[in-house]
């Protein structure tokens, strides 16, 4: 930054630039999650139900022998998981992106705004 203000860019230019150059980023990130949450969402979906269902044949080994507690009717079965992401969970990652960027950008660029080149250049060394 010192150095694009030492060549002259003003300092709002410098936080816009960095601003572009974090929503391009954000964008990226957000198509590449957008892709991937659907198979990653039906990956942990399945692991958590074949896990319930492993418990719950472990516990009814368990107490087989047991004189109460054990009702051989009470079975549950799992028929198939369903996973949807609606658009509204998109816009709402997008938006809240949206904000923690321009957040993060203004503030960082308020403590760098403050100082001038110099002192940015020689906090460096």
């Amino acid at each position: 930054m010192a150095i694009y203000m030492s060549l002259g860019l003003t300092k709002f230019n410098i936080i816009k630039q960095i601003l572009i150059e974090a929503l391009l980023v954000g964008i990226v990130a957000l198509s590449i999650s957008a892709i991937a949450s659907i198979p990653v969402s039906k990956i942990a979906v399945n692991y958590i139900v074949d896990n319930q269902v492993q418990q719950m044949e472990e516990q009814q080994i368990m107490q087989q022998g047991q004189v109460s507690g054990y009702d051989e009717n009470a079975g549950q079965s799992v028929k198939g998981t369903e996973v949807k992401i609606t658009p509204s969970i998109y816009g709402t990652s997008f938006a809240t992106i949206l904000i923690l960027e321009v957040l993060t950008v203004n503030v960082a660029g308020i403590l760098i705004m403050k100082k001038k080149p110099k002192e940015i250049l020689s906090e460096m060394s």
